[in-house]
């Protein structure tokens, strides 16, 4: 699979031969103007991101697109891993 995070909030997880979309979750988003410029990382099947939304950083299972947690920060996501 191959994982993107897209200006409009969402995180895709795609087929890598096919491109075929096999799940998408959201974000949350302070407005249409943020979305997520980050690259994803991926270690033992979760998917790890931040958002621009309220400075979010999300774990997600990378099988199934469901939230594992989310960290929410006042003034700015660090570089974590």
């Amino acid at each position: 699979m191959v994982y993107i995070g897209s200006w409009d909030g969402y995180v895709y997880a795609l087929n890598a031969l096919t491109g075929k979309e096999i799940w998408r979750f959201h974000t949350w988003r302070f407005d249409a103007e943020i979305g997520i410029v980050a690259t994803p990382v991926v270690a033992n099947g979760i998917v790890y991101i931040g958002s621009q939304g309220i400075a979010s950083f999300y774990a997600i299972n990378a099988s199934t697109g469901k939230e594992v947690w989310k960290g929410v920060f006042l003034w700015c996501v660090l570089p974590l891993l």
